[in-house]
């Protein structure tokens, strides 16, 4: 499994260099580490029929000659830029209603799960992006905005995975916000969540 998610984020990663941002290359595409930890502690909640499934999806719009980071960003803008994001929207595929729908269902469940660890965590928190596109400052990107993004990038199978493994962690009461925000507090060097919230507490 961890192989498999090694090649996604190298391929992101190769993708991610080719995005041309408007007011040029954005720090963090000049940041590697960041970029390994970040995508690395999403990744690791994933069954490894999602993981593979995404991996699909990258190589396909690559022999396609898309690029999936690029038209996450894309995506994105119509809340952060949304001027930008209409001179964008022609080249961006066209999503069916019916993923559309699937991609609100799972945006709204993982907002209450952010929502959830926001309560828990403020400390930590704090340091991520707001939870609503709705709380961020212009030009800044909230979770929801980022989540949506990244989904709409997605294949329609990868999509469909994606919602199973959302309403899996229902049944099982997990909340994702805290599992891959736990794999990043761990890749940081703190043995748990509650460790780091307390460091920055003091």
């Amino acid at each position: 499994m961890r192989y498999w998610i090694e090649k996604i984020i190298e391929e992101e990663w190769r993708q991610f260099q080719l995005v041309n941002n408007r007011g040029g290359r954005t720090s963090c595409q000049d940041n590697p580490e960041e970029f390994w930890i970040m995508r690395m502690s999403q990744f690791l909640t994933w069954p490894g029929e999602l993981a593979g499934s995404y991996y699909a999806d990258l190589l396909q719009a690559a022999e396609k000659g898309r690029n999936l980071i690029f038209e996450k960003y894309a995506y994105m803008m119509r809340d952060t830029d949304p001027v930008h994001y209409r001179e964008l929207e022609p080249v961006l595929p066209k999503i069916p209603e019916s993923v559309q729908n699937r991609i609100e269902r799972i945006v709204k469940i993982q907002m209450k799960w952010a929502e959830e660890f926001q309560e828990r965590y403020p400390a930590y928190s704090s340091v991520g992006r707001p939870v609503y596109a709705k709380e961020a400052a212009a030009y800044e990107t909230s979770s929801e905005t980022y989540l949506r993004g990244e989904l709409l990038s997605y294949g329609e199978e990868t999509v469909r995975m994606y919602e199973a493994f959302i309403e899996d962690c229902l049944v099982k009461k997990v909340n994702l916000t805290y599992e891959v925000r736990r794999n990043m507090a761990e890749m940081y060097g703190y043995h748990s969540v509650e460790l780091l919230e307390k460091s920055m507490n003091y």
